[in-house]
């Protein structure tokens, strides 16, 4: 066999081999990167629906707890969010949240169904009675308090400032009537006259 004739054998024989390899690291290539393409797009997919998920919608429910720090008290109220504002139809949790910052509110939980929104504040329950302490020219009495509809206390006749003087009682009492607590809070006047009577011995 000539020179010329093992030549073109051994130069057949490897470009036969390098083509081999260049068509099988092809093949790894484009199937690692068809994998990774599939991975991305289920990866989008996944991330695509919990956001849609997330997202606030017509029929989404709004429940709001405010908690009334002086009587540990905690009223609930549900709305639907295409009832309470339709502009949030829509909004990702981020959104929500510097949305009802504004309002004092912050978010507890939250899906595409139910949203759950809390705040407290440091007053009684809304439309009670409540047993305190009202500052007048002649000094500071004990005195019973109507609490309107956000809490806010006002004294609702004259009469229900006693003519009982705080510096007459122990100074836990003051303060407690000062500080407030879930006892000195009554759903009635009668029950809140009757609290004060002890006060009296």
């Amino acid at each position: 066999m000539s020179k010329k004739s093992k030549f073109i054998i051994w130069f057949s024989a490897v470009a036969l081999i390098l083509f081999i390899g260049g068509y099988f690291s092809y093949c790894k290539y484009s199937k690692a990167s068809k994998y990774n393409e599939e991975l991305y797009r289920n990866s989008n997919s996944v991330m695509s629906k919990n956001k849609i998920q997330n997202t606030i919608k017509y029929n989404t429910n709004l429940i709001f707890r405010t908690v009334y720090l002086k009587s540990n008290h905690i009223a609930e109220e549900k709305q639907i969010a295409e009832k309470y504002d339709k502009s949030i139809i829509g909004y990702d949790r981020e959104k929500l949240q510097s949305y009802f910052l504004k309002k004092d509110f912050k978010i507890n939980a939250m899906n595409g169904n139910e949203v759950i929104l809390t705040k407290s504040v440091d007053r009684y329950a809304p439309n009670k009675y409540v047993i305190g302490i009202e500052k007048t020219e002649k000094g500071e009495y004990i005195s019973i308090f109507r609490t309107d509809n956000e809490g806010k206390m006002y004294i609702e006749d004259k009469e229900d400032i006693t003519g009982l003087k705080t510096n007459l009682l122990r100074k836990e009492d003051v303060e407690m009537l000062k500080n407030g607590c879930s006892e000195l809070q009554f759903d009635t006047k009668e029950k809140a006259k009757e609290a004060v009577t002890e006060y009296e011995s």
